[in-house]
C-alpha cells in the first residue's frame, strides 16, 4: 500500500493527513512536504487516523520533523493515531516524545454546522422559487477518448471526492434559528462504471440531468457510462456548493494527475506516493468567519449609492417579447470576430475590465442612457490557497457608469479598473445588495475562459475529454433578465452567449444587442474613440 500525503493550510496550522505505509522508501517525502510547507505555521498537526502502518525510519522522520519544528518554534502534534499507530508509540516510548492529540470518546458528538456565504444565500433564495427545476445545475457530460481506462478514471474520481469537503456538503435547517446552514459531513456515493447499449444510453440522455433535493442530500451527480461505442462521463453539481471554475480548473487538473498516477501504478504495478495540496471549504468558511469586517458600514453606503434609483424600465433593453408563450428561457452563442486575443498584450486592462466595459457600452446604446446599472460576475479566487479550493467562489457585484463627454476608451477602462477594485474591497458587506434583490433583474455579464465555457477539450492524462452542451430536461427559467456570457476560447476567439427571457425579449432585439457589443469591442480598440459621440448621447 502506498502513502497518501495531504496537506491542509488551515491558516496558520499546517494540516498533514496520512493515510497508508510511512517506511524506509516513503519517509523522506514525508519530510520534504514539513519543509516544503512548514514556513510561516504556526502547528503543525499529523493526522494518523487512516495511517495502518510505521516503520521506525518513520519514527524518526517524525522526529527529526518535530526537532525542526521545535528550533522554529511551530508546535508539532500528532492527531488521532490508529490503534496499530498508537501501539509502536507505546512500545518505543515514543509517546513521551510527542504531543499526542486522541480522538474524542465521543462516539456522536454534535455535528459542526456552518452559515451560508452570501453567494450560496443568493443562490438558495432563487433556487427555492423554482424548487423542480435545473436552473442551478452546472456541468457537462464529457465524451472521453476511447482509451481511457473507465476503472481507473472511476478509482481517480472516487479519491477526489474523499479528500474535498465540499463533496460532504449538506445543506440542513438549524433547528435553532430556522437559517438554511451546512455540514460537510454527509456520506458520499461512489462512482461506477455502467455498461448500456447506445439506444439505453440515448433514452437516459435527456434525463442524465435532474433537479436536487437541497436539503439533507447529496449535492452532485457523478456518471461514467460505457456503450459499445463511446464512453461517456456525466459532471453535474448544485451551483451553490462549486463553481465552473472550481471544476475545470481544480477538479479536471486534479483528475489527470491522478489518473495518469494511478495509471502508471497499474502499469509498471508499484507503489506511488501521492501528496494532494488540497484545501477545505469547511476551513475556510471558517476563517472567513474570524475575519471582523471594519469596512462593513462603508461598504454597504457604497453599495447603496451603487443602485440607487434601479429600474428595469430604464437600465434594461425596451421590452418586445410576448408573456404567453410557453418557454420563458432561450439562447444563442454568436461569434465576436472584431478582436483577438493577441490584442490584450501589453495592455494596462484585464480582458474582463475591457469586456464588461463593452457590455456597459453596449447597455448604453441599446437604453439610449448615460447612466447604466448592471452586474458582473467575479470567480472569487485571489490567492494560491483559494485558487486550490473546491468550492464555490463566485462573487455578483452591481457596477455603475455614468457616460460623460469627451470620454476616451483609455479613461473608461482605467476608471472602470478603478471601480472593479472598490468592489473587491466591499464584496463583504454583498449582503446588503443580495438582500435587496435587485440582481434578480439586472443584466448581469460574466467572462468565461477557455474550456470553462461551453465548448473544448479537458486534458486526462495523455488523453482528452471532449465537452458536450447537456440539455436540460425540465423548464430552466433563468431569474436574471438578460445573461451576457462572454467566452474566451484556447485558441484566441472569442463568442457571446446571450441568455434572455423570452417572455420579455424577441430574439431579433437580443441579436441587435449582440451586433452592438461586436460593435462596442471594434470601437474601444481605438485610442481616439470618443465614446460618448458613438452612443450619440
Amino acid at each position: 500500500m502506498e502513502l497518501s500525503i495531504k496537506l491542509q493550510p488551515q491558516g496558520n496550522v499546517l494540516n498533514i493527513i496520512l493515510s497508508g505505509r510511512l517506511n524506509y522508501n516513503t519517509a523522506d517525502k514525508l519530510d520534504e512536504a514539513i519543509a516544503e510547507h512548514a514556513e510561516g505555521m504556526e502547528e503543525i498537526r499529523i493526522d494518523m487516523s487512516e495511517l495502518v502502518y510505521t516503520s521506525s525510519m518513520g519514527i524518526r522522520s517524525l522526529i527529526a520533523a518535530k526537532k525542526i519544528a521545535d528550533k522554529k518554534n511551530i508546535k508539532f502534534n500528532i492527531v488521532s493515531p490508529s490503534e496499530p499507530i498508537m501501539e509502536v508509540f507505546n512500545m518505543t516510548g515514543s509517546n513521551n516524545v510527542f504531543d499526542i492529540v486522541l480522538p474524542d470518546k465521543d462516539e456522536n458528538p454534535s455535528p459542526v454546522i456552518y452559515p451560508l456565504r452570501p453567494i450560496q444565500r443568493l443562490m438558495l433564495d432563487t433556487q427555492f422559487f423554482k424548487a423542480r427545476s435545473t436552473m442551478m445545475n452546472t456541468g457537462s457530460l464529457a465524451r472521453l477518448n476511447y482509451d481511457i481506462d473507465l476503472h481507473i478514471f472511476a478509482k481517480a474520481v472516487n479519491s477526489i471526492i474523499a479528500d474535498h469537503d465540499i463533496f460532504k456538503c449538506r445543506f440542513v435547517i438549524d433547528k435553532t434559528t430556522g437559517d438554511i446552514c451546512q455540514r460537510f459531513d454527509g456520506k458520499t456515493s461512489t462512482v461506477v462504471v455502467e455498461e448500456m447499449t447506445s439506444e439505453e444510453f440515448e433514452q437516459i440522455k435527456g434525463k442524465l440531468r435532474k433537479h436536487y433535493e437541497i436539503i439533507d442530500h447529496q449535492l452532485w451527480n457523478f456518471r461514467l457510462i460505457r456503450t459499445p461505442i463511446e464512453k461517456y462521463f456525466l459532471m453535474d453539481f448544485f451551483h451553490a456548493i462549486t463553481d465552473g471554475t472550481a471544476m475545470i480548473l481544480v477538479f479536471a487538473r486534479e483528475l489527470s494527475k491522478r489518473y495518469s498516477s494511478f495509471l502508471k501504478e497499474a502499469t509498471e504495478k508499484k507503489s506511488v506516493i501521492r501528496i494532494h495540496r488540497g484545501s477545505s471549504y469547511a476551513a475556510y468558511i471558517a476563517e472567513e468567519l474570524k475575519t471582523t469586517n471594519e469596512l462593513a458600514e462603508e461598504g454597504k453606503r457604497y453599495w447603496q449609492a451603487t443602485i440607487e434609483g434601479f429600474d428595469a424600465e430604464k437600465h434594461l433593453p425596451p421590452m418586445d417579447g410576448d408573456e404567453n408563450i410557453d418557454c420563458l428561457d432561450d439562447e444563442f452563442e454568436v461569434p465576436i470576430d472584431t478582436i483577438q486575443k493577441n490584442f490584450f498584450r501589453g495592455k494596462g486592462y484585464t480582458e474582463q475590465t475591457f469586456f464588461l466595459g463593452a457590455a456597459l457600452l453596449t447597455m448604453a446604446k441599446v437604453t439610449r442612457r448615460s447612466d447604466v446599472i448592471m452586474s458582473w460576475v467575479h470567480n472569487g479566487r485571489n490567492t494560491k490557497t483559494e485558487m486550490e479550493l473546491m468550492g464555490i467562489m463566485l462573487e455578483q457585484f452591481p457596477i455603475r457608469w455614468d457616460f460623460e463627454r469627451g470620454l476616451t476608451p483609455e479613461i473608461f477602462l482605467d476608471g472602470l479598473g478603478e471601480k472593479i477594485k472598490n468592489s473587491m474591497k466591499y464584496r463583504k458587506s454583498l449582503d446588503y445588495v443580495y438582500n435587496t434583490g435587485i440582481l434578480d433583474n439586472t443584466a448581469c455579464f460574466i467572462l468565461q475562459k477557455g474550456a470553462i465555457g461551453r465548448r473544448g477539450k479537458v486534458k486526462i492524462g495523455n488523453s482528452y475529454a471532449e465537452l458536450i452542451n447537456l440539455d436540460d430536461d425540465e423548464v430552466k427559467g433563468a431569474e436574471n433578465t438578460i445573461d451576457i456570457e462572454l467566452n474566451a476560447h484556447d485558441d484566441g476567439t472569442y463568442s457571446l452567449v446571450i441568455n434572455y427571457n423570452a417572455g420579455c425579449y424577441t430574439k431579433s432585439a437580443m441579436l441587435n444587442f449582440a451586433k452592438v457589443y461586436s460593435e462596442m469591442t471594434a470601437a474601444l480598440q481605438k485610442e481616439d474613440t470618443d465614446l460618448c459621440g458613438l452612443l450619440e448621447l
